[in-house]
C-alpha cells in the first residue's frame, strides 16, 4: 500500500511539473523575443530567449504550485526595461507590447492546449480542464494538457493585471517601480483574483477560449467535435 502511495505521489509530482512546463516556458520565451524585437536584451543576456523549459523555472512559481491548495504558480520572470526600448514617439507602445506579451503567449498556450485536447478527447474538453486533481480522465497526457490550459488561462488573467500595474508605475511613477519585487506583485495580482470577482474573469476567459477552440477544430474538420 505504501508503494502504490508513493508511486501515485510521483506520477502526480510528473504531471504536475510536465504541466507547468508547458505553461511557462512559451511565453516566458515569447517575452523575451518580443523584448529583443523592442530594443531590450535583458532577457537573451538572462538566458531565457529559449525554449529549453528548465531555464523559464522560478523556485518560488513552482513551489506554490506544487502545494496542494488551488494549483497557482508562474515562471521565471523576464524583466522589460523601458530605458531599453528603442526610443521615439512610440516608446510605450513598443514597451506595452513587450511587456504585455507573455499575456497573449498564455492565452495561445491554452487555446492550441484546448484544440489539441478537442482532437484527442472530444466534446468533453472541460472535464480536462475543471478537474485538475482527482480528473475522471485516465490518460496521463490529458490530465497534463487540461492542468496547462487552467493554469495557462489563470495565468493570462493574472498577468494582465500585473503588467498592467507594471506599465502604469513604470511610465508614470518610474521612481516607485522595483522589478525585483516581481513575485510579490504576483502574489498580490493573484489575491486580488480570489478576493474580488477574478473567478468569473477567469470561467470567462477559459469558456470564451474553449467556445474558439471548438470553432477552429470544426473548422479544421476534426471528426470528434
Amino acid at each position: 500500500m505504501t508503494s502504490l502511495k508513493i508511486a501515485q505521489t510521483v506520477t502526480e509530482f510528473i504531471i504536475l511539473f510536465c504541466a507547468y512546463l508547458l505553461a511557462v516556458t512559451p511565453p516566458g520565451w515569447f517575452r523575451s523575443w518580443v523584448a529583443l524585437r523592442m530594443g531590450d536584451e535583458t532577457g537573451k543576456e538572462l538566458g531565457l530567449l529559449t525554449l529549453n523549459p528548465f531555464a523559464h523555472i522560478s523556485v518560488v512559481g513552482l513551489i506554490c504550485f506544487l502545494l496542494p491548495f488551488y494549483r497557482f504558480g508562474w515562471g521565471r520572470h523576464v524583466p522589460v526595461h523601458r530605458q531599453a526600448i528603442y526610443d521615439g514617439d512610440n516608446r510605450n507602445v513598443k514597451f506595452a507590447a513587450a511587456l504585455f506579451a507573455d499575456t497573449l503567449a498564455h492565452w495561445l498556450v491554452a487555446l492550441l492546449g484546448l484544440v489539441i485536447l478537442g482532437f484527442l478527447i472530444g466534446p468533453h474538453i472541460f472535464a480536462a480542464t475543471n478537474g485538475i486533481i482527482g480528473s475522471p480522465l485516465t490518460l496521463s497526457y490529458a490530465r497534463i494538457l487540461g492542468i496547462c490550459i487552467h493554469l495557462s488561462v489563470v495565468l493570462c488573467v493574472v498577468s494582465f493585471i500585473v503588467n498592467s500595474m507594471t506599465y502604469y508605475v513604470a511610465v508614470h511613477k518610474p521612481e516607485l517601480y522595483h522589478d525585483d519585487l516581481f513575485n510579490w506583485y504576483f502574489l498580490a495580482a493573484y489575491l486580488l483574483i480570489a478576493i474580488t470577482i477574478g473567478n468569473e474573469i477567469i470561467c470567462g476567459v477559459l469558456y470564451g477560449t474553449m467556445f474558439l477552440s471548438q470553432l477552429l477544430c470544426h473548422m479544421m474538420g476534426f471528426a470528434n467535435l
